[in-house]
């Protein structure tokens, strides 16, 4: 086996083992740029870039979380570029952060009229996040507070003799063996089986049923993301006319550069 074949093989080995630990958590994002109090509504195409070390992965005998300040010199450990098209902007970033730490962050830009920007030292990228609960929706809670509650008896503590109907209108009647009906000759039910066919609870759970769709659409929806969050930034904040410097990418940048080509993202 040539040593290039070697290469690619260890190298699918780490990326599979990569994909099989981690989940990417579908994310959309709105950018805010602004400038002397007002929205900035500009084309910017722009680079954030996390600094930090790479912690190595769980198992790994140089895996190492906690480095102490002064013992290492801060390199990209994390990147990703988009483009600004005007105030609430949205752009697709999944932040996926595994196996670095990540000490500050930088943003780097270019405006339409070709001037150039840096903002250092930002503390956290994304600026805010919330994530997202379909079952706080209203149209899904407005459903499931109008459900009707069955008054429902657990069948196995009701006498012989006792009488119920089913969810078809048939009459049955608790015998010493089981529940049976003149209308299903032949046909004995145990207690058990109420749960799911007594008259009230049937009509229940059916109505639930709607409830359940409109959830089901809801995380089917092209709009469903798992997390939305904000980016930020002050123009007033910014060095200007600051040339973007190319920063070679470290090994765990290019994994991560790796996977977001892959979902057909920018890197």
């Amino acid at each position: 086996m040539n040593k290039q074949i070697l290469i690619l093989l260890v190298a699918g080995l780490m990326i599979f083992t990569l994909v099989s630990a981690d989940v990417i958590t579908p994310t959309i994002t709105k950018v805010y740029f602004e400038q002397n109090g007002q929205h900035y509504d500009g084309k910017i195409d722009f680079t954030v870039k996390g600094y930090g070390y790479a912690t190595g992965m769980p198992g790994d005998p140089n895996f190492n979380p906690n480095r102490a300040q002064g013992t290492y010199t801060p390199e990209v450990v994390f990147s990703f570029s988009a483009t600004y098209n005007g105030y609430g902007s949205e752009i697709h970033e999944n932040y996926y952060r595994n196996y670095v730490h990540i000490d500050y962050y930088e943003l780097d830009g270019k405006t339409s009229d070709g001037k150039t920007f840096i903002i250092k030292n930002i503390e956290s990228i994304p600026t805010s996040c919330v994530d997202v609960n379909p079952e706080e929706n209203e149209e899904y809670q407005t459903c499931m507070a109008n459900l009707v509650k069955p008054n429902f008896v657990d069948a196995s503590t009701q006498p012989v003799g006792t009488t119920r109907e089913d969810y078809m209108g048939r009459i049955w009647t608790k015998g010493s063996d089981g529940w049976t009906s003149p209308d299903a000759p032949g046909t004995v039910w145990e207690d058990i089986m109420w749960d799911e066919t007594d008259k009230d609870v049937y009509a229940y759970n059916e109505a639930k049923k709607t409830c359940e769709e409109i959830l089901d659409n809801l995380y089917d929806s092209e709009d469903y993301y798992e997390q939305k969050c904000e980016l930020r930034f002050n123009l007033d904040d910014a060095d200007w006319n600051y040339p973007p410097k190319q920063v070679r990418k470290g090994f765990w940048e290019s994994i991560s550069c790796f996977f977001k080509k892959l979902f057909d993202k920018s890197c």
